[in-house]
């Protein structure tokens, strides 16, 4: 009696089993699955600004000309995502005078960067940057 039930069981699990169709996921839906972001250490191609990381350090200390500045450094945290453009922004630390909120508002203002890849394919990437400011005055 007990082989028999067993046998029932495995039936009806397998039955259902085989009756579902399989799930192909096309590209949006895989573009919505991949959505983990990597840590810019661990991918084989790096993201790129248009014109290297000294331009980009360029360009943010381009935007805080005229303000008053003492030395330091500014510290951002950003993701850079799959069409380059940047998300999450986040001041970590200022030393240079100026507010987490005006350090991202700069960055938002920059041009799109190139993504990184994994395998050939693109990825959301966590980035960090330190800028080095010298004292300025308006």
């Amino acid at each position: 009696m007990k082989n028999i039930l067993l046998g029932i069981c495995l039936t009806v699990s397998g039955f259902s089993v085989a009756q579902q169709p399989a799930i192909k996921p096309d590209s949006q839906t895989m573009n919505q699955i991949d959505d983990k972001v990597y840590d810019v250490s661990g991918i084989d191609v790096k993201p790129l600004y248009p014109g290297g990381i000294e331009k980009f350090y360029a360009d943010i200390k381009q935007h805080l000309t005229g303000k008053t500045l003492k030395a330091g450094k500014l510290y951002l945290m950003f993701i850079i995502e799959k069409d380059g453009t940047l998300s999450d922004i986040k001041c970590v630390r200022s030393t240079v005078g100026i507010s987490g909120p005006e350090a991202v508002a700069i960055a938002e203002k920059l041009p799109r960067w190139s993504p990184g890849s994994i395998n050939r394919k693109v990825v959301r990437t966590l980035n960090t940057a330190v800028i080095e400011i010298e004292a300025q005055k308006q």
